[in-house]
């Protein structure tokens, strides 16, 4: 076995004794599921708008380490309610 494929199987081993994860939760899983609780994934173009800007908001999220301190669901929230406030939806009033 090579020195490099050693190195990676021993990284493997540390990290299933070590129960770490490496997955990553997106907020844009949970920004989905928001936009489809409050009907913005009805193909309207002021909703296009509302989702468009939201997922350009969770896609800056991630790309700063600031963010990092809050839940993807807090983040997807932000991401939503910002965009829908930004816009003139009649999502507010109701």
């Amino acid at each position: 076995m090579q020195t490099r494929d050693k190195v990676a199987a021993y990284e493997h081993m540390i990290l299933i004794e070590l129960e770490f994860s490496l997955h990553f939760i997106s907020p844009l899983v949970f920004l989905d599921r928001f936009e489809r609780i409050f009907g913005v994934d009805e193909n309207k173009e002021e909703n296009r708008q509302i989702r468009s800007f939201g997922r350009h908001m969770c896609l800056f999220t991630q790309r700063d380490d600031q963010f990092l301190n809050f839940k993807p669901s807090q983040l997807a929230a932000a991401c939503l309610i910002l965009a829908v406030n930004l816009s003139s939806s009649h999502i507010v009033s109701e």
